[in-house]
Formats: structure tokens, C-alpha cells, sequence
């Protein structure tokens, strides 16, 4: 029976005595690349190169010349024949005629055009005599004659003098030379159109005032209403919309009433906003108001600025300038009026939301510096990892660890363990293996 080491041995540049090859007649099952043994039938040691067993040895290396000139027929079979290479019977292209895509030129006939373009259907290019390039459309191999194709541009010229002849009649003054853009009544139709009813102008008015009826004829309007852009209550005055708005808003600001300014996110912790006193926000999403040190809010909460001309800026530079409402605190923790430094709390009842100081620090707490008479173990089943951490809570570093096999022999096995902390060690294994497939034990 073998002792089996679950991770790689380092002996760290020392000697290996006495060691002798894995025996085996005919090679060790399911190898590995590097691995080795000595076969006790051929007498000679082998090593796997991740395919075969491999002679370590220079056994049967010396070749004759007819080994090498086999070697390299061998190698060369199929490829080279009495010493000649032969090569695929040469091939010719169809090199006649004009093809679709190659370049055509050809004669358009009776106008005297010459049309360059190419092979098939496409744009072609037409010159003219004197050597003006038109643009023109095919249809067909441009080598031919095209019996008096006309180029594009001079067919669009065609089309343009055909219709410029076109004379519409626009009506009874189409020819009137004398005024043929004078109308009278009777032309749109006013012919019995009258105005006998028409409001009388007085004799002055005043500029900017709103007109009124003047008597009940309705042809007759007066002086009427003058137009107060600062807000001071006259009965023969009508006020603007902005002196209105500039009236209330003074009032607002002078009784500091609160006004609803709309949500803040504070979800990214931002500063408080420029305001002046009774300016309030709702919260829409939880974080910190005036900057990252700011003051915490949560969904719901309103923030009211109590000073006017409050600029904006964070918790330090006008935080005393707002009032944080929160908008819920179910379950709130009430603590006493006072308590004692780093002393523990504890809670005042059974509520759950009053608390009291305790009276004992943590120190308190502290375990006693002895040695402990007896010994703790723990013990668990590995998982299914190379390295994995084992959580003992022994409270000690000073332990010993054995790891064996959860079933069969329970043979103990060797794997690479460190002592990560009083509570806790490392494992690690070259190859991981099943789960529970091995249980350490930690004594300590």
C-alpha cells in the first residue's frame, strides 16, 4: 500500500536517495505527460509524452543509410515519383469577345456620337464631336450601332422646349395690358356689400387705456380703464397679470408661507438648493442632503429653508438655514438623555424602541488569558475544490490537521495546509477532488 500525496512534493533541491523507478511490466494505467517507470520485461526505463510510452534510453537510435533513405521515401510518398514532381495540367482562360463589365466604344449613328461605357446593361458615356462628354443610358453591348440614341442630357433639353410652348388662358385679364391686376367689388363678389353701422371716434383718448362702451348704441366707446402695472387696488384701474403676480408673491414672502418648490432627488447627495424662507421639497429618492457630509433623507422627508437669501451649498455652509421633516419613523429607536462613553446598550423594556446604557464596556467581555485544559475538534467533509477554505472556529492557530478518505480504507492522504487565522485553514490539492470524497479533522 502507497501513501498518497494529493499535491506536488518539493524538496526543495535536496537529494532523492535511494529512490527507484514505479515497476510494472507493461506501463502504469491512465499516464500522464512526464510521467515515468521501468518496465521489468524490456529492462529499460520509459517516460510518456502524452501519447506513447517512450524509450529513456538510446536503445535502437543508431540508424543505417537504409533506415534514412526509407525514412525519407516514406515521409515522401505520394508527393515525388522517380524523382519528379508532377504538376496539374495547365489551364487556359476564354480570352474573346467583350464580356459584361469590360470596357465597349461603338458609333450611335445618324447624330455623330461616339459612346464609350460597358459591356452589358449599365451607364454609358457619350461624346460628341467636338468632344463634349453627355451622360447617356444602355441597355445593351455599346459596341453596336444605336440608330440615333439620343444622350440623356440632350433628350431632358427635348422635353423642356416641348413644354415651353404651352400657352394656359388665365382668365378674362389674361391680355389686359392696360391693368391686368386691377379688381373691383363686383369682381369677389362685394357688389352688395355695405357698411352702415361704424363706431364713432372720440374727440382724444388716452394712451395705454383699456376702451369702454360709452352709452349703449355701441357705436361710441370712452376713455375707460388705465392699466396698473404695480398693484395698488384703484376702481378705475384693471391690473396686469405680472403686477398680480409680483402683489402675491411679495405677501408670500413677507408672512414666510411655505411654499411648495417640487421633489429633490437626493439619491446622488446633492447640496441644498438656493432659497429663501418657507421654500419646501419633497424627497423622491433616498441619500444625503447638502453633500456627501450632509444630513441623511429618506423617501418621503421635506426639506423647508427657514432664512431668506439662503444660496446654495452643503450641510457646513447653509445647512443651519433648512429643517429636515421626516415623513416616517415607525420603529425609531428612543435612547436615554445620557450614556456613558463606549459603554454597551441594552434595551429598556420590551418594545423594542427604548434603549438604556448598559454599564459594561466590551472589555468586558474579553476572554481570560489561561491555557485551556482540554482540547476542541472539528471535523467536515472537503468539497468538491482544489483550494478551499475550512472554517473550525477553534480560536487558535496552534492545531493539527489530518485529512483521510471519507470511505474504503479511509486511508489518510497529504495535501498542502496552511493556517490562515485562529479560526480558519487552507487546503489545496493538485487535482480537485470529489465532493466528499475526503473529511479533515482540526485539533486544537
Amino acid at each position: 500500500m502507497a501513501i498518497p500525496f494529493k499535491n506536488n512534493l518539493d524538496i526543495s533541491q535536496n537529494q532523492l536517495l535511494n529512490a527507484v523507478l514505479q515497476k510494472d511490466s507493461s506501463g502504469p494505467s491512465g499516464p500522464v505527460a512526464g510521467q515515468v517507470y521501468y518496465n521489468t520485461q524490456t529492462g529499460r526505463a520509459y517516460y510518456y509524452n502524452g501519447t506513447a510510452w517512450v524509450g529513456m534510453d538510446s536503445e535502437g537510435a543508431t540508424m543505417t543509410g537504409a533506415d534514412i533513405i526509407a525514412a525519407i521515401n516514406n515521409a515522401l510518398t505520394g508527393a515525388i515519383d522517380g524523382g519528379k514532381v508532377d504538376l496539374p495540367a495547365a489551364t487556359d482562360d476564354d480570352l474573346g469577345g467583350v464580356k459584361t463589365g469590360q470596357i465597349a466604344y461603338g458609333d450611335l449613328g445618324v447624330m455623330g456620337w461616339q459612346t464609350l461605357g460597358l459591356g452589358g446593361t449599365g451607364l454609358g458615356l457619350a461624346i460628341s464631336e467636338d468632344g463634349i462628354p453627355y451622360p447617356t443610358i444602355v441597355t445593351d453591348d455599346l459596341g453596336a450601332h444605336h440608330g440615333g440614341e439620343m444622350p440623356l442630357a440632350m433628350y431632358v433639353d427635348t422635353l423642356a422646349r416641348k413644354y415651353s410652348d404651352i400657352d394656359e388662358d388665365f382668365g378674362d385679364h389674361a391680355n389686359d395690358t392696360s391693368n391686368p391686376h386691377s379688381v373691383d367689388a363686383s369682381d369677389v363678389g362685394l357688389g352688395s356689400v355695405t357698411n352702415d353701422k361704424q363706431i364713432k371716434a372720440n374727440a382724444s383718448s388716452t394712451d395705454g387705456n383699456i376702451p369702454t362702451w360709452d352709452g349703449t348704441t355701441g357705436d361710441k366707446l370712452k376713455t375707460g380703464y388705465t392699466v396698473e402695472t404695480t398693484l395698488t387696488g384703484s376702481n378705475s384701474a384693471i391690473a396686469r397679470a405680472d403686477a398680480v403676480k409680483a402683489y402675491v408673491d411679495s405677501l408670500l414672502a413677507a408672512a414666510d408661507a411655505m411654499v411648495y418648490k417640487g421633489v429633490l432627488d437626493a439619491s446622488a447627495n446633492p447640496n441644498y438648493p438656493a432659497a429663501d424662507a418657507g421654500h419646501a421639497y419633497k424627497i423622491s429618492a433616498a441619500g444625503k442632503i447638502g453633500g456627501a457630509s450632509g444630513v441623511n433623507v429618506e423617501i418621503g422627508d421635506m426639506i423647508v429653508c427657514t432664512t431668506d437669501g439662503t444660496a446654495a451649498g452643503t450641510q457646513a455652509s447653509v445647512g443651519a438655514n433648512w429643517n429636515v421633516l421626516q415623513a416616517n419613523i415607525d420603529g425609531a429607536v428612543i435612547g436615554p438623555a445620557s450614556a456613558v462613553n463606549t459603554n454597551l446598550a441594552m434595551f429598556d423594556g420590551a418594545t423594542g424602541k427604548l434603549i438604556k446604557d448598559s454599564g459594561k464596556k466590551v472589555s468586558d467581555f474579553a476572554p481570560a488569558s489561561h491555557t485551556h485544559a482540554y482540547t476542541a475538534k472539528y471535523s467536515a467533509n472537503l468539497t468538491a475544490n482544489a483550494t478551499q477554505t475550512v472554517t473550525h472556529n477553534l480560536n487558535t492557530e496552534d492545531v493539527v490537521v489530518m485529512i483521510r478518505e471519507s470511505a474504503g480504507d479511509k486511508q489518510q492522504v497529504f495535501a498542502d495546509v496552511k493556517i490562515t487565522g485562529a479560526n480558519t485553514i487552507s487546503i489545496t490539492m493538485a487535482t480537485a477532488p470529489t465532493a466528499n470524497q475526503y473529511r479533515v479533522t482540526v485539533i486544537g
